[in-house]
């Protein structure tokens, strides 16, 4: 059977089950999502390795008991940062200006073990 050229307008359609159903080549454009509402997802075991994170800006941070392995930092800027209980391991920091300016930092208890590359 060939159905061409229809038009439905105006269809209510309630309490359909679908079941075995393939859609392919679905192009949807110009959706607009609102008022969606997501809870109890829950996001377990991510493993996070290697990761380089260059040319970033951190402004007004406060880090607290982080332990930071194997991480190559490059163009960082960072302002107003409070550093408390870092244990620094295997740290390359590379491509730092020959004048850094850096104020307002406040340090405690830093275990710092940096190669330089």
């Amino acid at each position: 059977m060939a159905v061409r050229d229809v038009a439905v307008r105006d269809v209510a359609v309630r309490d359909v089950a679908v079941r075995d159903v393939a859609v392919r080549d679905v192009a949807l454009r110009d959706v607009a999502l609102r008022d969606v509402a997501l809870r109890d997802v829950a996001v377990r075991d991510v493993a996070l390795r290697d990761v380089a994170v260059r040319d970033v800006a951190l402004r007004d941070v406060a880090v607290r008991d982080v332990a930071l392995r194997d991480v190559a930092v490059r163009d960082v800027a960072l302002r107003d940062v409070a550093l408390r209980d870092v244990a620094l391991r295997d740290v390359a920091v590379r491509d730092l200006p020959q004048n850094v300016n850096i104020g307002n930092f406040n340090i405690r208890n830093i275990n710092i073990c940096i190669k330089c590359c």
